[in-house]
């Protein structure tokens, strides 16, 4: 048996054609190799394993993550727009200015926002109480609410 590549010492087992956990082969032989190690040496070995993946790949990993984020707000935003992704008020379209709106002006009991917002609403099925609208109209709606308590 050959020695592990770390320098810890430890015999490397035979690399086995599916990996424990995956019920695949693993494509790369190079990548299994790696993978086979770190499942069979322990919680060090896979957790040096997870950084040295992750600092390989980043780049793109960040890039699915961004990807996915903008999905949920089109998702999002489209439902809460009665099927279009437009400001229900003016009917604006840029997504970089579109926002979701608190309909009753309580989204200060809110404790999500962002992504975590957009993926708590589709996982919780839409519920009422939301609406789209742009940061101008945004904006104006809070300055009429503001207006109309102020006596």
């Amino acid at each position: 048996m050959a020695l592990c590549e770390c320098g810890c010492g430890q015999e490397v087992k035979p690399l086995r054609r599916f990996i424990s956990g995956h019920n695949y082969p693993m494509r790369n032989p190079e990548t299994a190799l790696k993978h086979n190690l770190a499942i069979t040496k322990g919680p060090e070995h896979r957790e040096a394993y997870r950084r040295q993946w992750y600092k390989e790949n980043r780049t793109i990993k960040l890039a699915q993550s961004k990807q996915l984020k903008l999905n949920y707000k089109i998702q999002v935003l489209t439902h809460y727009g009665n099927g279009k992704c437009i400001c229900l008020w003016c009917g604006y379209d840029q997504l970089a200015a579109l926002t979701l709106d608190h309909i009753n002006n309580d989204g200060y009991k809110e404790s999500r926002s962002g992504h975590e917002l957009y993926r708590w609403l589709m996982k919780q099925n839409y519920p009422a109480g939301y609406q789209t609208l742009c940061m101008n109209c945004q904006y104006l709606k809070r300055e009429q609410y503001a207006a109309s308590k102020v006596i």
